[in-house]
């Protein structure tokens, strides 16, 4: 992913170029490895096998190989939800995507395969369960977020005009933190130049308090997106998720989290942790 290696990847669907230089800031390439890749729409029966469809990219978010997405400045972070936007729009209009995931992986126990930093778009004909129970869950409650700032302020690790970074208590993983649209946008494909500018910067202060508190910790970014062809309220999210804990025998068999720590105790360690 480094610059001069850029025969090594499928050819760029999207180029950033860099402001002051001759090179770019961002490339959007095809995985050469995908999860999920053609066109064939997913069948009725249940429990079969079906074709992987679908369309997985990788966002490198930057030219250099040592840069985490910690050390990125907040305009340089919206310029990754601004592209990754686009992205969606554009995974949207292919007939076998439901929905589209979006993630960050950093470090080896978070998943990442590859060092060097970047994003992942894997769109499936699928909506995967734990969107499905978001999409649940904003039926019953529209504003379930906006309730719990209200309710939970002692959650907030940091506030700005369009959006609020908050452990929310429900949280499964310790020091998990959410990034929320102020005013609740259904897709981050209908966030505004603020909203995403907002988000941006709360992204990249939150993951230096993180670095700060906690170490060169790993950690997973998830973007909680609704389905791009159905109806219905959402608020799309950020959730980060440090990965210093391992999950134990009980998560894994009984699906349930077992947090030790507080979502009032980390945003309280959050907020007085140096962001920079």
């Amino acid at each position: 992913f480094c610059p001069g290696n850029e025969y090594e990847t499928l050819p760029a669907v999207a180029t950033l170029p860099a402001p002051h230089d001759d090179g770019w800031e961002l490339r959007v390439v095809p995985n050469k490895f995908p999860s999920f890749d053609g066109t064939e729409p997913l069948g009725d029966t249940p429990g079969d096998r079906a074709p992987a469809s679908g369309s997985c990219e990788v966002v490198v978010f930057t030219p250099d190989h040592h840069r985490d997405l910690a050390d990125c400045s907040p305009q340089q972070a919206t310029s990754l939800l601004r592209v990754i936007a686009d992205r969606c729009r554009a995974h949207a209009e292919l007939p076998a995507v439901a929905h589209t995931s979006i993630i960050v992986n950093r470090g080896r126990t978070s998943g990442a395969s590859l060092t060097h930093p970047h994003a992942q778009l894997l769109s499936t004909p699928f909506v995967p369960p734990t969107v499905r129970i978001e999409l649940d869950a904003f039926a019953a409650d529209p504003g379930v977020l906006a309730t719990t700032m209200d309710h939970h302020p002692e959650g907030i690790v940091a506030r700005r005009d369009h959006a609020v970074s908050l452990c929310p208590p429900w949280a499964g993983f310790p020091f998990e933190t959410w990034i929320v649209p102020s005013s609740p946008t259904r897709a981050l494909t209908d966030a505004d130049a603020d909203e995403l500018a907002d988000v941006g910067a709360l992204l990249v202060d939150l993951l230096a308090r993180l670095r700060s508190l906690l170490g060169e910790v790993d950690y997973n970014v998830t973007f909680r997106v609704p389905p791009p062809r159905t109806d219905g309220p959402f608020s799309w999210h950020l959730q980060v998720l440090p990965r210093h804990v391992p999950l134990a025998g009980f998560e894994l068999s009984a699906g349930v989290a077992v947090n030790a720590t507080p979502a009032e105790v980390a945003a309280d360690q959050l907020r007085t942790a140096h962001n920079r």
